[in-house]
């Protein structure tokens, strides 16, 4: 989009209508005729934010382009995912240097975790790619939920291989850490969006002012993931052995802390996140010590450092939660402090 800085004089007609002519770059980037309508709000420091009623941005629009000289495969991916958060309409890849079996291995990678990921042209040297998914298919919320779904299950699963002793209950958590990854990329780019037209934060009652705390929020999300991911990795090491009762029921414990958690940001209650905060501590003050010191006496030495790391990761898992509860409480603060400024730039 045009960076347009414009000076105008308020004119009046008609002796008690006042009018302010829009620049004409900003009226040609979003296609507007006569007679069509803008969106015309206030932000909380009473400025004016003018938007099409109906956003119509060029077709045309420029995609970016990903050269494959010197990178491996990996990065291409990489780069292409960091364009999709960035709110790019798509990439366009030059694949020269790519062999058939990479030119694959990139296409299934960028398909498999990008939700809305295209390939909508294809030639011996490049890959085009279209980013077709919206908020209007998939909101905000929506979106942390289902990835709140797929994680909570995850450590479900975790704790269920623990207690029943069975390491292939936890074998799928492991796959299921990419389906996270694919909604916490999703949102940061919803978000991205969100600070430049507003529709992806409007339809979900945000403002540009709470972007940093729906992103804390979405990213403590994908991180809960990646430790169920890290506990399955280490409950066939752990149960070689007896272990120590306590370790399964600490689990369960952060689990309702994830859940209440989150509960609190999707429902907006603040009270209830500030108690996620009050019980963190204390469920780390009660199983903490108490688990962590019988690990000296498990039966098998190699039992110990997998046993420390689930521990590690429970207790990760319970600051995440905290800073959900945290980041609830900021947003709704921030939602209050908009309404007693007079303006919400979310509506």
């Amino acid at each position: 989009m045009p960076d347009i800085k414009a000076t105008r004089k308020i004119q009046l007609t008609g002796g008690s209508t006042y009018i302010v002519s829009l620049p004409k770059e900003w009226v040609k980037y979003f296609n507007l005729k006569a007679g069509e309508e803008v969106e015309i709000r206030t932000d909380p420091q009473m400025r004016l934010i003018i938007s099409p009623k109906e956003l119509k941005v060029r077709e045309t629009k420029a995609i970016p382009v990903v050269h494959c000289e010197r990178e491996n495969p990996d990065m291409i991916v990489r780069d292409v995912i960091a364009f999709y958060m960035a709110s790019a309409a798509g990439v366009e890849i030059s694949s020269k240097c790519l062999t058939p079996e990479e030119r694959e291995m990139v296409k299934n990678a960028i398909r498999g975790r990008l939700l809305g990921a295209e390939i909508v042209d294809e030639s011996s040297d490049s890959i085009t790619i279209q980013f077709v998914v919206s908020h209007k298919d998939l909101g905000i919320n929506t979106a942390i939920n289902r990835a709140f779904m797929i994680s909570s299950n995850m450590i479900k699963d975790d704790l269920r291989a623990l207690k029943n002793r069975r390491p292939e209950e936890a074998l799928d958590v492991k796959f299921r850490d990419n389906e996270v990854d694919r909604f916490y990329f999703y949102v940061v780019r919803l978000l991205s969006q969100g600070t430049e037209t507003l529709e992806a934060l409007k339809s979900d009652g945000y403002s540009v002012s709470q972007v940093v705390n729906v992103f804390s929020v979405i990213r403590s999300v994908e991180r809960i993931s990646d430790h169920a991911y890290r506990i399955a990795e280490n409950v066939p090491s752990i149960i070689v052995g007896d272990f120590p009762e306590e370790l399964v029921e600490w689990g369960y414990s952060v689990l309702e802390l994830y859940s209440r958690a989150m509960n609190a940001f999707l429902s907006k209650r603040k009270s209830q996140a500030s108690e996620v905060i009050a019980k963190a501590s204390l469920v780390r003050e009660e199983y903490w010590l108490k688990v962590v010191k019988s690990y000296a006496a498990l039966p098998k030495p190699e039992q110990i450092v997998p046993a420390l790391l689930i521990s590690d990761s429970l207790n990760r898992i319970t600051r995440y939660s905290m800073d959900i509860a945290e980041a609830t409480i900021d947003t709704l603060a921030k939602a209050e402090l908009e309404r007693a400024q007079g303006g919400n730039s979310s509506t």
